[in-house]
């Protein structure tokens, strides 16, 4: 539950950890520059009540009862109660006086944690990440794994640009800001997932902003409002985020008609000029080619991706065109991909040869969908812990891969489970190295395993 100022009204707003967004908020009628409290009338948090500064009743809530909320066990199931703040970016937050009107029982004791995957990962000279907004670390244990597992986070906040981007030159980076600076905060690396990416004006996730989408402008205008993005968002990040992920998905939208927003209103042409630009505006910025199904040939479309990916970055390479890495998504399994997983070998092999060119490689978006994936769940966990032990071989041992980033936390909060508008929706699909309640799966001892050297051995039954 977050306790809302804006605009001097006040509200509640309550998540239940199925959605990014509020599944439901509610006004209060009390004024923002007064005191006020809030009551639990239960132990589990199923009724709270809000009192006015006179202590007078003004709301009584039934969580259990909220529509759209899934909290039928109450705001604290657990009778345990998490208390946080956050303010504006570069703004100044004061707290006075906390206290307590009564005294815990028990004793402080100190969890003892093993080494988490960040460590390991550093002993062998690649970084592991994951995708990452800063509402999620309203979940304590969500901050625990991120704190033990995680060097990089990928923010999604720059691919959704009608969010920020309001007008030619005008942005509002608020939301961008705060989570960057959480995030170094924490002491993670930063990713820009993604700087530019050629969604179609019809996608009903993540399409350019209106002014833009529906602007008569010709092709040089188009050019010009795009170096000025790239230079306005690069040159404000400078600094505070160490990679981009430039030109998401060129090459693979290119087979679509209409389907690159970027490529339509200029060409192909706007690829080299997106890495120029953004590597003149921070040059010490990472800048990733990222794309889709280009980890494996092991069917026809990804086999297109691969060789057009290839001669195009080859191309503007001897061009000195400043990529520095090639992005591997790797969503695999997903219901529009293969359902057959990516042989070990036939990966690394296409690793190596993208890094003739001169080029890093990146895992940037792994998850395994396990929605069409038979047998118990044990068994479906176990054959997706195989893919993950593959995977992370496969960059291990192919020498030139730096990074090892799968795409969400947890099952609870994957972009397949959450019900966004625009995702897969598939509630079965367990794509994560953690479950819905944030436990660690079998994937999970996979990849840790291998990082020590350890094998592991599971059956893989067939999907």
């Amino acid at each position: 539950m977050d306790i809302i100022f804006s605009r001097g009204s006040i509200q509640l707003g309550f998540r239940d950890g199925t959605s990014e967004n509020y599944k439901s908020t509610i006004n209060l009628p009390v004024n923002a520059d007064q005191a006020f409290s809030i009551v639990f009338n239960d132990a589990q948090g199923k009724v709270l009540t809000v009192l006015d500064q006179g202590g007078h009743e003004v709301r009584t809530i039934d969580v259990t009862a909220l529509p759209g909320l899934q909290m039928k066990d109450g705001f604290l199931p657990e009778r345990k109660l998490y208390l946080g703040v956050s303010s504006a970016p570069r703004s100044t937050l004061t707290l006075s006086s906390p206290s307590l009107r009564q005294v815990p029982t028990g004793k402080m004791v100190t969890a003892t944690v093993e080494s988490g995957l960040r460590k390991l990962a550093a002993q062998k000279g690649i970084s592991i990440g994951t995708e990452w907004t800063p509402w999620k670390m309203r979940d304590k244990r969500f901050w625990e794994i991120m704190t033990n597992d995680f060097t990089t986070v990928q923010i999604s906040e720059f691919s959704c640009q009608k969010d920020f981007w309001r007008g030619r030159k005008d942005y509002n980076f608020e939301r961008a800001d705060r989570a960057t600076d959480i995030a170094i905060g924490q002491g993670w690396k930063v990713r820009a997932s993604h700087l530019v990416w050629g969604v179609r004006v019809n996608e009903e996730s993540c399409a350019p902003p209106e002014w833009l989408s529906k602007g008569n402008f010709s092709r040089q205008e188009y050019i010009q409002i795009l170096e000025e993005h790239v230079k306005t968002v690069v040159t404000h990040f400078k600094g505070r985020v160490t990679e981009w992920s430039i030109a998401n998905e060129a090459i693979s939208r290119s087979f679509c008609k209409g389907c690159d927003f970027w490529g339509e209103k200029i060409g192909p042409e706007y690829i080299e000029m997106v890495f120029r630009w953004a590597k003149e505006s921070d040059p010490s910025g990472i800048l990733i080619f990222n794309e889709t199904e280009n980890h494996s040939p092991s069917y026809p479309h990804s086999q297109r991706i691969i060789a057009k990916l290839f001669s195009t970055t080859k191309e503007l390479k001897a061009k000195g065109a400043p990529i520095d890495a090639i992005g591997m998504h790797m969503h695999l399994l997903a219901p529009w991909y293969d359902q057959t997983p990516p042989k070990k070998e036939d990966v690394i092999n296409t690793m190596r040869m993208f890094a003739e060119l001169g080029v890093d490689i990146y895992i940037t978006e792994l998850d395994v969908n396990l929605q069409n994936v038979t047998g118990t769940q044990q068994e479906r966990w176990e054959y997706q812990a195989k893919i993950y032990r593959d995977v992370i071989e496969a960059c291990l041992e192919s020498k030139v891969c730096k990074s090892f980033d799968t795409w969400g936390l947890s099952d609870a909060v994957s972009w397949y489970t959450i019900g966004c508008t625009g995702c897969p929706n598939q509630p079965n699909s367990d794509p994560l190295m953690f479950d819905k309640e944030y436990r660690p799966k079998p994937a999970y001892f996979a990849v840790r395993d291998t990082l020590v050297g350890k094998p592991t051995f599971t059956p893989t039954p067939k999907p």
